[in-house]
């Protein structure tokens, strides 16, 4: 027992499971130790823009789990000489060797270090603080890994400003004349469809047909557009009729015809007549709107004969008072 007692003695102290982990956290707990790591290992022109204020621990790891074993990080609030706030990412990288996907993982945790802070505020989603990101690495290798993630793209002149900038292409298809769009006319229609979704109000018989007209002669995209149009935009069966018309497609019956058939075949997944009664309601309110209590008292107590043959009815009639007098 005393020979054990020895030889722990010679082995020093026992350590904590994660070594690296517990000594950095515990030199970074002090704010006055914090703030000389910081200012003494931040580039010149970073640290001249600090203000004295000592730096500010946030609570919180961005490390993913299944690499907090070879990482340790901390997070700094401070100030700029201008008063602004900046943040300070301190990670310890505590492998063997160095990872080549460090600068990718940093991006993905200044991402959640963004959103924590401004919690879907849209003031501070306006004004986020910079990110300095200041790793620390203690293996045996030397460190060749780029130290930004532009360096980890492909290089190509005729991108680099977008890909520098870190700038995304927008389109906003409401400030685009639909005719430019696009130049192929199935696209076009989607996207039209797209662009008055938000406008119904906008949108009126002529546009509409444009949209008709552009759809191709295969049924899948056609129907899956007029679907999302009778569906979605608050118009009457008089508007589509017309706009049917101006297109001058031929088509049109059968495409209904289509979509009311879907409907028949989802409502009888929910259960037959209950299905039904419940498909042919939600038929007549894209079409006309909001229903009485009294209509879907009706719907409710018909029976499978009489739904569907007011299905039927339905697609061709001006009225929902037409449907129910087939």
């Amino acid at each position: 027992m005393a020979a054990k007692a020895r030889s722990d003695e010679k082995a020093g102290p026992r350590l904590p499971p994660d070594p690296p982990d517990a000594l950095f956290h515990t030199l970074l707990e002090d704010p006055s130790r914090a703030a000389v790591l910081i200012r003494e290992h931040l580039p010149d022109e970073v640290r001249q823009q600090l203000s004295d204020a000592p730096p500010r621990l946030l609570d919180g790891t961005y490390v993913d789990e299944r690499l907090r074993t070879t990482r340790s990080d901390r997070l700094f609030e401070m100030r700029l000489r201008t008063g602004r706030p900046v943040f300070v990412y301190v990670l310890l990288e505590h492998k063997s060797s160095p990872d080549p996907r460090t600068p990718l993982q940093l991006l993905g945790y200044m991402v959640r270090i963004w959103e924590r802070h401004a919690e879907g505020n849209a003031t501070k989603l306006g004004a986020l603080p910079p990110i300095v990101p200041l790793v620390f690495y203690h293996g045996v290798r030397p460190w060749r890994v780029p130290r930004s993630i532009f360096e980890m793209i492909e290089r190509n002149e005729a991108l680099d400003p977008l890909v520098r900038s870190m700038a995304y292409v927008l389109r906003d298809l409401g400030r685009i004349e639909t005719e430019r769009l696009s130049r192929d006319p199935a696209v076009r229609a989607v996207l039209a469809v797209l662009k008055y979704v938000q406008r119904s109000k906008e949108i009126d018989a002529e546009i509409l047909a444009g949209v008709l007209r552009s759809l191709p002669r295969g049924l899948r995209l056609a129907v899956t557009v007029m679907r999302y149009i009778v569906a979605t935009y608050q118009i009457d069966r008089t508007l589509l009729d017309e706009a049917a018309r101006l297109a001058g497609t031929g088509n049109w019956e059968t495409l209904m015809g289509t979509i009311a058939e879907e409907w028949i075949q989802e409502g009888r997944q929910e259960g037959r007549q209950e299905g039904e009664a419940s498909a042919l309601a939600r038929l007549l309110e894209r079409r006309f709107g909001v229903l009485p209590d009294a209509a879907r008292e009706r719907i409710a107590a018909a029976s499978l004969e009489q739904l569907d043959a007011w299905f039927d009815a339905a697609i061709d009639a001006e009225s929902p008072k037409k449907v129910f007098d087939a």
